[in-house]
């Protein structure tokens, strides 16, 4: 791939379509090797010069062991998890060398309640403890949140009108449009145009292209410039420009892999389980940053100065405090959205049904990439510059239904853990040839119907793969 100054980045793949070799061709000596398993994920990123880091699963293909570390084998970063029989963590032990000096180690305990819903997250570091215990309404709304600092506690109580809208914080009022768009919530006011994209939120204003996505910001007047990788699926922010001054951004499997600097430094974005950027260190691999957050995306604890605007769940963070999802704005404050999700949701899964919530409660477990329904982190390629990241073959890339702009596997994902709570994560290229498509296909159709114990239909309907040009497959190609 070449960028618009001449740079290039060149991608190598295996055959299963796997991203294999990431390097800076004629640009600077930067490259990565990454491996997989027999099941399609990530299993190692070895960097040239940078971090080296290792991924362990259990058999079920729950991440449980993550660890960066340098050249001589000393730890960058490391986080350790034990999951549930539903797959949800329910510990964390994380260890981040300190821009400082010494280690610091996060100790972290969840609870769920019978539908999945984080209610309780307790973290400890040395003898310092932070606990956050929440409730839910029926709808999933988050009606009370309680945080106790070193066994003080502070209650914030929230309520919501009929249709999921916040009404109160704290006893301070929040108001909407008649769109049902957020346009004050006691801190920051928000303005949106026709198209319900986000203009203006407490001094950050936007401005997008035909297809809704963001290509400039501007805060207190200054105005910082986005180049976009708008290859099918979760389109990438390939470099950010801000009067002469330009950082580049290198995305690799799970997100964001390099970072330069207009200094032409290189950084090194150390991510957790859940995507979030925990840690930068510069080319000596020396910490930089380090930053935790608590359940819903709220930092504390932050050290050294902020290298990057990427930050929880791996998706950059405004100066407002927002976290740009593409479809739609997020609000760690407030743990909810402040414009309606496009997707009307589904009544089997009834939570879906409250447009305004963040990943149905679970936020220590699933992210919400694309502002539309929460999933789990994927295990695998994902949205790779220039790369198509499916398990059908490179010339299927678009779904012919009402959700437009997505990956078709992108939108069978989505939709298989909308309706059935079950994450599928497949392997990269399956297969690769039009001759064996069908016969593949049938084969993942068969396996997804024997873990959810359902008939693919029952789920999907009829769903018809088409090319690009809009043309059907064949008559095979719909199930």
């Amino acid at each position: 791939m070449e960028l618009p100054d001449g740079k290039a980045v060149t991608y190598t793949y295996n055959a299963r379509g796997e991203l294999t070799d990431l390097a800076l061709a004629d640009w600077e000596t930067q490259s990565t090797t990454f491996s997989y398993d027999h099941m399609g994920r990530l299993q190692s990123a070895a960097q040239l010069n940078g971090p080296q880091t290792s991924y362990h699963y259990d058999e079920a293909g729950h991440l449980l062991d993550l660890l960066h570390e340098d050249g001589s084998s000393n730890t960058l970063a490391h986080f350790e998890y034990a999951v549930d029989e539903r797959g949800n963590r329910i510990s964390a032990t994380e260890t981040l060398a300190q821009p400082s000096s010494g280690d610091l180690v996060l100790e972290i305990t969840y609870d769920y309640d019978a539908l999945a819903r984080l209610i309780g997250a307790d973290y400890t570091i040395g003898t310092d403890t932070r606990e956050h215990d929440f409730t839910y309404d029926l709808a999933g709304n988050r009606t009370q949140e309680v945080v106790t600092l070193n066994s003080t506690p502070t209650t914030t109580n929230y309520t919501y009108d009929i249709a999921n809208r916040l009404s109160q914080i704290g006893g301070q009022s929040v108001d909407y449009d008649n769109a049902g768009r957020l346009t004050d919530d006691g801190t920051l006011t928000y303005t949106w145009d026709r198209a319900n994209r986000l203009l203006d939120a407490g001094g950050s204003s936007y401005r997008y292209n035909g297809v809704g996505q963001r290509v400039d910001q501007t805060v207190s007047s200054v105005v910082t410039e986005y180049l976009l990788d708008v290859q099918p699926g979760l389109w990438q922010v390939l470099a950010a420009t801000t009067g002469s001054d330009v950082t580049r951004f290198v995305h690799g499997p799970r997100g964001l892999h390099l970072q330069q600097q207009p200094n032409t430094d290189w950084v090194f974005p150390l991510h957790d389980g859940l995507n979030s950027l925990r840690s930068m260190v510069d080319e000596a691999l020396d910490p930089l940053h380090l930053q935790n957050f608590d359940p819903y995306g709220n930092p504390f604890g932050v050290q050294g100065s902020m290298q990057s605007v990427f930050g929880f769940t791996g998706e950059p963070t405004d100066q407002n405090d927002l976290v740009y999802l593409r479809a739609r704005y997020y609000s760690p404050v407030l743990a909810a959205f402040p414009s309606l999700d496009p997707l009307e949701g589904d009544i089997p899964e009834n939570r879906s049904l409250n447009r305004y919530g963040y990943v149905q409660g679970n936020p220590a477990n699933l992210i919400d990439p694309s502002g539309l329904i929460g999933e789990r982190p994927p295990s695998g390629c994902q949205n790779q510059q220039q790369a198509t990241c499916i398990g059908f073959p490179s010339g299927i890339n678009s779904l012919d239904t009402n959700v437009k702009g997505i990956d078709a596997i992108d939108v069978y994902r989505r939709t298989l853990y909308a309706h059935t709570g079950v994450a599928l994560s497949t392997a990269c290229g399956q297969s690769v040839s039009w001759a064996s498509y069908i016969s593949s296909f049938t084969a993942a159709v068969l396996d997804i119907e024997r873990k959810i114990g359902r008939s693919f239909r029952s789920v999907f309907g009829e769903l018809e793969f088409r090319l690009h040009h809009n043309m059907p497959l064949n008559a095979t190609g719909v199930y």
